[in-house]
């Protein structure tokens, strides 16, 4: 926030209205406003974004990716309950009566909407936080 007088007051270095000048009113639409982020586990956003690729992938290969990103058993009822949810929402879709699946259109949409906080998140945690709070820091600053 900047510490000049002024007009300037309400407002960071960079223009945006300073935290602190929104209304307890205000506070509360926000708090009470959906953010329109996808409701998403961790493990659904693996199938998710496993089964993006150029071809469909069939059921086995979705299984033995998620055996291998994450460090505990899955269980058979888990899967099908996430690629169930999945299909529910119209995220994911089963090629034939195969167990083939493919990410929709709408379901890449979900995958990009999680790309950025996913990538902070990661940064996060291999860092420390160190770096994205010397970055937010600059950004006051400019």
């Amino acid at each position: 926030m900047s510490g000049r007088s002024g007009a300037g007051r309400d407002r960071t270095s960079k223009g945006k209205p300073a935290r602190d000048a929104l209304t307890h009113e205000q506070y509360d639409a926000i708090l009470r406003t959906h953010s329109g982020l996808a409701q998403i586990s961790i493990p659904e956003l693996a199938i998710l974004l496993r089964c993006r690729a150029d071809r469909p992938v069939e059921g086995e290969e979705v299984v033995a990716s998620l055996l291998t990103w994450f460090d505990r058993p899955i269980s058979v009822e888990e899967v099908i309950g996430w690629l169930d949810r999945l299909m529910t929402l119209g995220w994911l879709e089963q090629i034939g009566q195969r167990q083939i699946y493919h990410t929709t259109a709408l379901g890449r949409e979900v995958v990009e909407q999680m790309r950025r906080p996913i990538m902070k998140a990661g940064i996060w945690t291999l860092t420390g936080g160190n770096i994205l709070q010397e970055r937010e820091a600059s950004d006051e600053d400019e």
